[in-house]
């Protein structure tokens, strides 16, 4: 990661302009675009199977509201057995804007919590099972980490019972999804479904089960934390899952992935950007592009580049750290979420807590104005600055008032976006409203990357290892393409 303050000396920029035509640039971005968006296929933030158990698996010890305990078989567990766990939980609360609150008409189900009951079933001691997750959510790029698999809670959707849409409310800058095992007993309705960025995925775990091979088995869905879920309602029966949250240890040795039907199969994105980068008329055309993130992130480790990235983000950072490409983190502001008034955004390395600060007059914008584009932060104009033109409606924007009493105070950053860039409003900073429980600590955020590629920052060295043997996806000092490490 560098400073983009280089882009303050780009003034080739404007006589570039002159003799290279918008059409091919705007080509040479279309094709990023699309080899980029290409990729959507390749990585599913969620994956699913059916997991055989074996016989001490089968077993469900749970504490009863009496404090006895007792236990039951999975597979053959009688509706009697399904109504006493039922009564054995707690109704299940969600978390709403930093409180656990329980709101049945939100959230109505039961849940026990993982000092209540015990199940032999431990992910970490399933190599098979570990590797055929990885494969499932880093299909192209194998995390250079280790997985934590935390026991977290058993619920139950009895008839009637469901989970309105919400997100995993992170715990840990390392925690980067859920995995939630549907238990083998019989009931209607309950699909598990998922959303994320326009993609839609039902997970009918029940069905899952009725193919199985066997009655000792288990359905799974893994999914990033920040995707969207629900639980349908339950029309008949018992649904019961257990859930186990997920998070990168640095402590523990990095699983493997199964590798494509074709080893030297390269990521398309990849391709396409190291074509860019090496046609220098494009580099001086686009000192900065810009790239929205798929997934959110906590802040505070992504600014340090310290992030987890998942999926596509994964594979965006390997690629420009395999083409020694430079690049940096930002929050991308927008003064507030009902006015489009504002003609430019602010790329910020600041997080501005907008429902502790939040005041409705000229002296908070202002505030606010001077910690997103203060140190670190670069105005970002929806349209040239020179067209734009001072009008009475634009007087209605704080931000721009102020900006206009001093021009010269702010840095600015021309961006070409190959992706859009998520933006947050200082009213609302956090993405999380519902969650699954209430977190103070953590929040996700909408994240942009801006890749610098004037050539003060694309070095020669990444010209001399053009062609050397580390052009890899991973982080392990293997020979491997971007599909990551061979089956063992």
């Amino acid at each position: 990661m560098s400073s983009p303050d280089a882009y303050e000396s780009s003034k080739f920029m404007r006589a570039l302009r002159g003799f290279y035509t918008p059409k091919k640039e705007d080509d040479a971005i279309k094709q990023l675009r699309n080899a980029l968006s290409s990729m959507d296929h390749l990585h599913e933030p969620w994956t699913s199977g059916v997991i055989t158990l074996s016989e001490p698996e089968k077993k469900l010890f749970y504490e009863q509201q009496d404090g006895t305990s007792t236990s039951l078989e999975l597979g053959s567990a009688t509706v009697a057995q399904a109504e006493d766990l039922s009564n054995a939980c707690q109704p299940a609360t969600f978390g709403l804007n930093h409180e656990d609150v329980l709101d049945e008409t939100y959230r109505k189900a039961g849940k026990l919590d993982a000092g209540d009951f015990a199940w032999l079933f431990s992910p970490s001691d399933r190599d098979d099972f570990t590797h055929k997750l990885v494969s499932g959510l880093f299909p192209w790029r194998a995390p250079d980490k280790g997985f934590r698999f935390e026991l977290y809670k058993l619920n139950v959707y009895g008839e009637g019972s469901f989970f309105k849409a919400h997100q995993d409310t992170p715990r840990s800058e390392d925690m980067f999804g859920s995995l939630v095992v549907l238990l083998l007993f019989t009931h209607e309705g309950g699909s598990l479904l998922l959303r994320h960025r326009g993609r839609e995925f039902e997970f009918n775990g029940q069905a899952l089960l009725q193919d199985a091979p066997s009655t000792a088995s288990a359905a799974y869905v893994a999914f990033f934390s920040d995707v969207e879920h629900e639980v349908a309602r339950v029309t008949s029966g018992y649904r019961v899952t257990i859930t186990f949250n997920l998070y990168f240890d640095a402590n523990k040795s990095a699983p493997v992935i199964q590798a494509p039907a074709d080893p030297h199969l390269e990521h398309p994105f990849k391709t396409a950007l190291s074509t860019f980068i090496n046609d220098p008329i494009l580099r001086l055309a686009y000192p900065f592009i810009g790239f929205g993130l798929e997934h959110a992130y906590p802040f505070k480790s992504a600014i340090r580049g310290l992030a987890n990235f998942k999926g596509s983000d994964a594979a965006l950072i390997k690629t420009l750290d395999k083409l020694h490409i430079q690049y940096n983190v930002f929050l991308l502001y927008r003064e507030d979420k009902n006015t489009v008034l504002c003609p430019f955004h602010v790329l910020s390395t600041n997080i501005v807590d907008g429902d502790k600060y939040y005041e409705d007059d000229d002296d908070y914008m202002t505030n606010k104005l001077e910690i997103v584009a203060g140190e670190g932060g670069f105005l970002v104009w929806d349209i040239d600055p020179k067209d734009v033109v001072d009008s009475y409606q634009l007087s209605y924007s704080t931000w721009y008032r102020f900006y206009k009493k001093n021009e010269k105070r702010y840095k600015q950053m021309k961006v070409e976006w190959v992706t859009e860039p998520n933006e947050e409003f200082l009213d609302n900073s956090a993405t999380i409203a519902y969650g699954n429980q209430a977190e103070l600590e953590y929040h996700y955020h909408q994240l942009c990357v801006v890749a610098t590629l004037t050539p003060e920052e694309l070095s020669g060295e990444r010209d001399a290892q053009k062609n050397s043997d580390d052009d890899t996806m991973d982080e392990d000092g293997t020979d491997e393409e971007m599909d990551g490490d061979e089956d063992n």
